[in-house]
């Protein structure tokens, strides 16, 4: 079973590198659907306990989970089996892992050698691969590394990001961000103070939020008269999500699908499902959506997402009457709008179309008709 554990100092990306390799490895098997290639990924350091952990794995089935009165080895079980049944070629990501991380020796171990958490005379599991990615000064991590048997050749140490590296990140997180490139100066300003406080890329980020949003604002969580404008979510994604909801609550991946659809009607790029649920989340605060859990799918429960307000009026927009002005107001996309129905065809009556009969050209003549010749 591949596993292989990637560690440095904070900030020099070891989570970047695991959860690449991550979706390369899942990628790379011969089946291509959706239902047999998975990342599962959890951040250690949110956990509380092994326990906890396990606990994340878990939700990735069963959302509706919430771990109290089991044992970690009750649900590293119930884990195990969910991703048995399902037959994926997965790739199982424990990232983020500290000097004050849970003990990881028990989920090492479970994953590694799941045989004696399957049932009875089940298969031979799929092939699973297990990363880890972690700090490296944390010494109890390489004990617990170890003792799960990643040898040397299965840890791989990345060295911390250098100032020129450090500077390309913050100019490009800061032009995607202003749309337009920031002043040299000011990206000198941010690297410097990286390279006297330390802290890598992870420091730089938090840095620039600062300096685009101000220290007041850069932690400060939406509030009810400051929410985001519904502007800022892109106009397929409003679309998708009215049209999975058109007939009542719908599932994630409804959305997903429809705004995969929508992006390659208009020739561009989908979002990234990182992305999508960030979008997700802004909506949710502005009381336009709500996710709710309900009993059912593959794990026991399923996620659901109903409309809780107005797509077009929240954050105090209001939808133009017609299509065309919603486009005008950047509220749909100009694709969206049905074309000018072709006139419809004239009806003529039918006595306009037949020929007037003419006495003499082989055509019986009226008696009025008659009477005129006589």
């Amino acid at each position: 079973m591949p596993k292989i554990a990637v560690l440095g100092s904070a900030g020099s990306g070891t989570s970047l590198v695991a959860r690449l390799a991550a979706r390369a490895w899942a990628d790379g098997g011969a089946v291509r659907s959706e239902t047999t290639r998975r990342v599962i990924a959890v951040r250690v350091r949110w956990c509380n306990g092994t326990v906890g952990v396990a606990s994340e794995l878990l939700r990735y089935f069963d959302e509706g989970f919430g771990g109290r009165g089991f044992s970690v080895a009750e649900v590293l079980a119930g884990f195990l089996r969910r991703l048995f049944r399902l037959h994926p070629r997965a790739a199982i990501v424990l990232d983020d892992v500290g000097a004050a991380s849970p003990d990881l020796s028990p989920i090492l171990a479970a994953l590694l050698a799941p045989d004696r958490f399957l049932p009875e005379g089940a298969p031979a599991p799929p092939t699973w691969a297990v990363l880890v990615a972690g700090n490296r000064q944390a010494p109890a991590l390489r004990a617990q590394l170890g003792g799960a048997g990643f040898g040397a050749d299965g840890i791989v140490e990345l060295e911390p990001y250098s100032i020129a590296e450090l500077g390309q990140i913050v100019t490009e997180r800061a032009a995607r961000a202003l749309a337009h490139s920031p002043a040299p100066e000011w990206v000198r300003e941010v690297v410097e103070q990286v390279r006297v406080e330390s802290g890598g890329a992870t420091r730089a980020l938090e840095l620039l939020r600062s300096r685009l949003l101000g220290p007041e604002q850069a932690d400060r969580p939406y509030s009810i008269k400051e929410r985001p404008p519904l502007a800022s979510i892109e106009p397929r994604l409003l679309a998708a999500i009215a049209r999975a909801t058109s007939s009542g609550p719908c599932e994630v991946s409804a959305i997903r699908r429809w705004e995969q659809e929508y992006s390659r009607r208009a020739g561009a790029r989908p979002l990234a499902l990182t992305t999508l649920w960030r979008r997700m989340v802004r909506l949710e605060q502005m009381g336009v959506l709500v996710r709710e859990v309900r009993a059912g799918g593959p794990g026991g429960t399923r996620s659901l997402v109903r409309l809780h307000g107005p797509l077009f009026g929240a954050g105090a927009l209001t939808a133009p009457s017609t299509p065309r002005g919603r486009v005008g107001a950047g509220l749909a996309p100009p694709w969206l709008v049905p074309e000018d129905p072709a006139p419809p065809p004239r009806m003529v009556r039918p006595s306009t179309l037949a020929p007037t009969p003419v006495a003499g050209a082989g055509v019986r003549a009226g008696p009025s008709q008659r009477a005129t010749l006589s």
